[in-house]
């Protein structure tokens, strides 16, 4: 799934986390759209989750939305423009028996609205005000971590990364 951003007024950014097959994050790949060309989105990517005051300029957008900063080729011609992956994640930690496939998000202080079903989850303010992490119980699917990551851009918050935790 392709998620979208606009950065500024002028600049459209486009990423998917590449996952591996226990949900987990291997990497974020992007690009990104300024006034006049198609580039790399790996720096524009790492900035913004390293940078709360750019971070302020960020707003996650639909599709649709980001089609009215940018012309949009298809997403698999966007897709086909990734080059520069930003890699992520570390050996899971381990708790036992127990799996949690955490997903880290930034972006906003307000508390998230969530609706997940089919799995056990629970929703952790991480360092009061900086991130929230949704922690799932169990075996989570692909469909809910998207589930979990479209409600989360909706409400304006930016995927940092997705860890398996045990």
């Amino acid at each position: 799934m392709l998620d979208y951003y606009l950065v500024g007024p002028n600049t459209v950014l486009v990423e998917e986390f590449v996952l591996e097959p226990t949900g987990a994050a291997i990497g974020i790949d992007s690009v990104c759209f300024s006034p006049s060309a198609w580039a790399s989105g790996a720096s524009l990517s790492r900035e913004i989750r390293a940078d709360a005051a750019l971070r302020e300029s960020v707003r996650p957008v639909t599709r649709a939305e980001a089609e009215q900063a940018a012309d949009l080729p298809a997403e698999s011609v966007l897709c086909s423009l990734f080059t520069d992956r930003i890699p992520l994640g570390a050996q899971p930690l381990s708790f036992g028996d127990e799996s949690i496939l955490r997903l880290l998000f930034a972006g906003r202080r307000d508390a998230p609205s969530l609706s997940i079903v089919d799995v056990q989850w629970k929703l952790r303010d991480v360092g009061p005000g900086l991130a929230w992490a949704v922690d799932l119980y169990g075996p989570a699917t692909p469909a809910v971590v998207h589930l979990v990551k479209s409600q989360m851009h909706r409400q304006g918050f930016l995927p940092i990364t997705i860890e398996r935790l045990g």
